[in-house]
Parts: structure tokens; sequence; C-alpha cells
């Protein structure tokens, strides 16, 4: 961690390296990526990137809609204009891309229940494709990720989000 930031910047680098390969459509080294984050980043870590990819696929899909909380409806239809480019990425269909985006939003899936793993791989490819510009949106979310961790981090600890 930086003296500026509660975030630990190992994981926000592998959150945002991953961001960066699925937002150049680089299957192979989306892989890649997200296999190094898997090896060389322990549990605390992987915990810490689930929240941190919660609060930015949150906030980027409320950007789809003009800032607000997206309705189902608005959900299905991200998912349907996003679906070609994320299926590049990983191997999944449109209703896990969905029901990830239902995920965040603690709405019930339509197909299956997204595991925390498969939340962190599927969530990350959808922000490479929904950022049009991964490092601005990284750069300009990375302070609203700061804060928001802040106030909530005790609250994380006391629900046992992080080990």
């Amino acid at each position: 961690m930086n003296v500026d930031s509660v975030l630990d910047e190992e994981v926000w680098d592998h959150v945002a390296g991953m961001i960066r390969a699925a937002r150049k459509m680089d299957r192979e080294m989306f892989a890649a990526r997200g296999r190094s984050f898997a090896d060389e980043v322990k549990l605390p870590g992987h915990q810490r990137a689930g929240l941190y990819l919660w609060y930015l696929l949150r906030n980027a899909l409320g950007g789809k809609v003009g800032g607000r909380v997206p309705t189902d409806a608005e959900l299905a239809r991200i998912s349907r204009d996003y679906f070609a480019r994320f299926s590049a990425l990983v191997d999944a269909d449109q209703a896990a891309m969905e029901d990830t985006f239902r995920k965040v939003f603690e709405r019930a899936p339509l197909k299956e229940e997204i595991s925390p793993g498969g939340l962190l791989v599927l969530g990350l490819a959808a922000l490479g494709v929904l950022y049009e510009d991964p490092d601005a949106e990284l750069g300009r979310m990375k302070p609203h990720l700061d804060r928001w961790w802040r106030k909530h981090a005790e609250k994380f600890h006391s629900q046992g989000l992080l080990r």
C-alpha cells in the first residue's frame, strides 16, 4: 500500500492489468494475468480484489444508465449489448454475464449463482468491455474506491469479508 491510499497496490495492479488485457480483447493475456493473480496473491488479496470489483462494476453499470442503479431490464440490455466482446474473452453465456451484473446488485440469479472466483474473472472481463478507456476510468475511480474502502473497512472486517 502507498502512503496516500489504503488500497492494496499489488491487488489493484492485478485487477487493473486484467481489465486492460480484457479491453485489448487479448484472451491469452487475460487468462495469463488471471493465473498470475491466482498464483501470486494470497486469500486476503483475493477478498480485496472481489470487493474492488464489486465497487467498480456497480459504478460502471450505473454509468451506463445515467448514474443510477440499473433495473433488471437494463442489466439484461447491457449484457446483450456487450456480450459478443465478453464471450471472446471467457467461456460463458449471456446469462452468466447478466448474472454477474445481478450479483453485484445483490439480485437473485436468472440461471445460476456466480461463485466468488467466477465473479472475479467474469466481472473483470465485463469491466474490460464496458470501459472505453480503462486507464482513464481506473484513474478516475481509484480515489473514489479508496474513500469507499476507508469508510467501510471496519465493516468488511467485522462481517468476515476480509481475513
